[in-house]
């Protein structure tokens, strides 16, 4: 049935974005070509505006406790926030949450931008948000939905 097929879609992204936060920790990503900087994914499509807030954060969490073992890790990479353009949503082409998560991060201090090529995709450079994250660890302050929901 429809809930089950779209339960299991949602499953897959959740593992496929938990996948992409642990490989940039081994040192893997999705670059491609010798000269692209390697990428790192967080794909919202199918997930709720709560649920998407939620997967943010723990992604950057992940991706703090990572720094703090390697702080090398973001140097040459990007993070492409996959939110959709809103193809789908209830208000034709309006995006259910990009606003939402460009806010939250914004309001975090995490510089972010909308992706020229495509409006459905928010891009953070590695090397900024590292320095966003590593402030944050030497203040002691977990990036986790306690401190996310206080700048929302």
């Amino acid at each position: 049935n429809y809930f089950e097929r779209a339960k299991r879609r949602a499953g897959r992204r959740r593992r496929a974005a938990q996948r992409s936060i642990s490989s940039a920790a081994r040192g893997r990503g999705s670059g491609k070509g010798s000269h692209a900087p390697q990428t790192i994914e967080i794909d919202l499509h199918s997930y709720t505006k709560w649920s998407a807030v939620v997967q943010v954060v723990k992604s950057l969490r992940e991706l703090q406790r990572s720094l703090e073992a390697d702080p090398g890790l973001l140097e040459q990479r990007k993070l492409y926030i996959i939110t959709g353009r809103g193809n789908n949503s209830q208000v034709k082409n309006q995006p259910v949450f990009r606003d939402l998560i460009l806010v939250l991060l914004q309001q975090i201090g995490i510089p972010v931008s909308i992706r020229g090529s495509n409006d459905g995709c928010l891009v953070v450079q590695g090397r900024a948000l590292a320095s966003v994250l590593h402030s944050l660890s030497s203040q002691g302050i977990p990036l986790d939905l306690e401190y996310a929901s206080q700048h929302l």
